[in-house]
């Protein structure tokens, strides 16, 4: 019998953990320079590199940049993450469906925006929204110790609501409108901004899509070549430290690891190169060094690999044991090949007849 969607996952692997390219010996790989990084988007069937898995329990997990579509799973069979990890787990564009599913367990739970449906008129949205915080914040459906939530371009009511309101709402989860948090104690950094791009100029769902939404990034610290705070120094998860989300403002308080935006590259129809893309222009500023997470555009659905930023090629290596099992001390450091870039828009199809896709994860090596 099938089972349907909303009883799946769709496991992106574990991200190696970076560390800087100074800390340990040069990488026997080819070095990937600056004419060498991708100049145009790919499609989640991009021909990665061969990276080793990691045991998890009776599983082998694959790195992220191994693979070429996710490994579905039951969410009652996936497996444990490998240690030590942060486990993201992602949804978006719910659409006032989120009643209809099921969310696998993990660290941080992440709603990448577009939790309205936008074109129903006649139902009582502030009560729709109540629920909606009700359903993410219940700690018996959704144990994740760390939740975030971000807009998207339907959320035309959270856009006319005052930023602190909607705070005080989705509590103790927390939004972020261009705002940085940090999941401590491990210290990994999001920033969450609802910004995205009209797919049609009949579309009435423009909240966030304003000029105004897409001022650049301006933040230096978030691109300053932090070696003090690299990756491969952040604290390790223990059952002795419990994770929470200490929030910084507008401001980030050092460099973004992760990047969650409403707006998706645009790879099925990309006719344009990635230079027209605004998304990919506002990645690069804010230069995220693991992971990029998204929605909005339903036909993207899954992970593209996006030319890694400037100030993370540079400083930044991917930490590698083949097989797993050497020491640190004997790992090699490998050039970082892409930015992933997860698209977790759980919806597909026609409107009036979307059908639930299933809800992302990806683990983070500390």
């Amino acid at each position: 019998m099938p089972v349907s969607a909303a009883a799946l996952c769709e496991y992106y692997g574990y991200l190696p953990r970076l560390v800087c390219h100074t800390a340990l010996a040069p990488s026997t790989r080819t070095s990937v320079t600056s004419s060498m990084v991708p100049t145009a988007l790919h499609s989640s069937l991009y021909e990665a590199d061969t990276y080793p898995s990691v045991r998890s329990g009776e599983a082998d997990l694959p790195s992220t940049y191994s693979l070429r579509k996710p490994l579905v799973y039951k969410i009652a069979e996936l497996p444990p993450k490998p240690v030590p990890c942060l486990r993201l787990v992602i949804i978006s564009d719910t659409h006032e469906r989120h009643r209809e599913m099921s969310v696998p367990n993990g660290d941080v739970l992440v709603h990448c925006g577009d939790i309205q449906e936008g074109l129903n008129f006649v139902r009582d949205v502030k009560a729709m929204l109540t629920d909606f915080a009700t359903w993410f914040t219940d700690s018996s459906l959704h144990p994740h110790p760390v939740k975030l939530i971000i807009a998207g371009n339907h959320d035309k009511a959270i856009a006319a609501m005052p930023t602190e309101d909607v705070r005080r709402l989705f509590a103790p989860a927390v939004y972020l409108c261009e705002d940085s948090v940090v999941v401590e104690p491990v210290g990994v950094r999001f920033y969450g901004s609802p910004r995205s791009i009209s797919n049609s100029r009949w579309s009435p769902n423009t909240a966030f899509q304003g000029k105004k939404s897409w001022g650049p990034f301006m933040f230096a610290s978030a691109r300053q070549d932090d070696r003090s705070t690299a990756v491969s120094n952040a604290p390790r998860c223990s059952s002795e430290q419990p994770l929470s989300a200490r929030l910084e403002g507008t401001t980030p308080g050092g460099p973004v690891d992760v990047l969650i935006v409403h707006q998706s590259p645009d790879i099925p129809r990309a006719h344009h190169g990635i230079e027209e893309q605004p998304i990919c222009t506002y990645a690069q500023q804010v230069a995220p060094r693991r992971v990029l997470l998204c929605g909005h555009l339903h036909g993207a659905h899954g992970m593209h690999r996006l030319p890694v930023p400037e100030p993370v090629r540079k400083s930044f290596r991917v930490a590698t044991r083949d097989g797993g099992g050497q020491p640190e001390e004997m790992a090699r450091l490998d050039e970082v090949p892409f930015l992933p870039c997860i698209n977790a828009a759980m919806m597909v199809g026609r409107f009036g007849q979307n059908v639930l896709l299933s809800p992302s994860v990806v683990d983070l090596e500390l």
